[in-house]
């Protein structure tokens, strides 16, 4: 028998269900609740650690063994009080919220935050924020009609989940505190958050008065005009850092590109261009778990498997390191002001981030 380890991952969903089933309508009410996980130790091991996970096996260029066994539903009440005391269990308290992406059921994004968890090597817990998107990680590959009607429909989702994604950020809050909060938005789950943000009075009121810790957006499928004329002055006083994940070989948002006839936000096609207040991180060199074959034929758009942005995101942002501690690692050279290139070396053991100056 296989040992393994078990975690917990947490959840707040916006989608309806049919006897019990997830669908893709969007629900009258949110839905809060937490999510067993289990991981396989061995090769690729995950041992447990007191109330944290220690990461020990190079899962950071495999596959990671991370399953969804289990869900409990919860009152909003309870599971704010759950999370707070998971929170205030550990020396920092540091909770993620990661919303996905076009095409991805509930249970995909249960997977996809485990496995960015697992990658990350942070013990902070993951909420995650599930929209009623198209499922089943989706027919990006196809090309055509069926792809292009798929895609409309999740961008109209996305738009319909502005108030349900508000709801959630607010019941976060008082939880864990702003400044123990960061928010990773994933491809089109960038367009939901940047414009949740942006435009929502009530929002907005809210984390003015508790910054977010960090906002990252990563791969942004977003028009890129608007999203640094409108979205990022709109959301930088509201987080004490901003970060944008982009790369020039994301095959998904190249696709985007010309379904939507507009440049995105995450593609970088010429000079990256710096934002200010704004972190710019180039990924398109930047560790990854994938194989010859996904290296050659991937979509190079997936989170859970962006190793040394996830180590980025989690051991130098979360940890509220300087951006100079890239430079410090040898993980990302400066090109420009507020503007990084990832080198292709294996992300280091977290503890080296302790030699940076804060």
């Amino acid at each position: 028998m296989v040992p393994t380890a078990i975690d917990t991952l947490w959840y707040v969903s916006a989608r309806a269900r049919d006897n019990g089933r997830d669908t893709r309508r969007l629900a009258d009410s949110l839905e809060y609740g937490l999510v067993i996980r289990r991981a396989a130790r061995g090769s690729d091991s995950l041992t447990r650690g007191g109330d944290s996970l220690t990461r020990d096996g190079d899962f950071l260029t495999r596959d990671a063994d991370v399953t969804p066994i289990d869900s409990v539903r919860l009152t909003a009440s309870a599971f704010a009080s759950a999370l707070r005391s998971r929170a205030e269990s550990r020396d920092d308290s540091l909770t993620v919220l990661y919303v996905h992406g076009f095409g991805t059921s509930l249970h995909e994004a249960w997977e996809h935050a485990a496995q960015s968890s697992v990658r990350s090597r942070s013990s902070a817990p993951w909420v995650v924020f599930c929209w009623p998107s198209n499922g089943s990680g989706v027919a990006w590959p196809r090309a055509g009609e069926f792809l292009v009607r798929a895609y409309r429909q999740d961008s109209a989702a996305a738009v319909a989940s502005r108030a349900a994604f508000s709801q959630a950020v607010r019941a976060l809050l008082p939880a864990v505190g702003g400044a123990n909060l960061v928010v990773v938005a994933h491809s089109l789950g960038s367009q939901l958050v940047g414009e949740a943000i942006a435009g929502d009075s009530v929002l907005r009121a809210a984390l003015a008065t508790d910054p977010l810790r960090a906002l990252a957006f990563f791969a942004p499928d977003v028009e890129s005009r608007r999203f640094n004329e409108l979205v990022l002055p709109a959301v930088l006083p509201l987080t004490r850092r901003i970060v944008v994940y982009a790369s020039s070989v994301d095959r998904l948002l190249a696709l985007s590109r010309r379904v939507n006839h507009s440049e995105r936000a995450g593609l970088i096609r010429s000079a990256t261009q710096s934002h200010a207040g704004v972190e710019i991180v180039n990924v398109t060199n930047g560790f990854a778990a994938e194989d010859r074959l996904r290296r050659v034929f991937g979509s190079h758009h997936a989170l859970p498997r962006a190793s040394a942005a996830l180590f980025d995101l989690l051991q130098i942002v979360a940890r509220r390191f300087p951006a100079e501690c890239r430079a410090t690692l040898g993980t990302a050279r400066r090109e420009a002001e507020g503007v990084w290139r990832m080198t292709a070396i294996r992300p280091p053991e977290p503890e080296a981030v302790s030699g940076c100056a804060r």
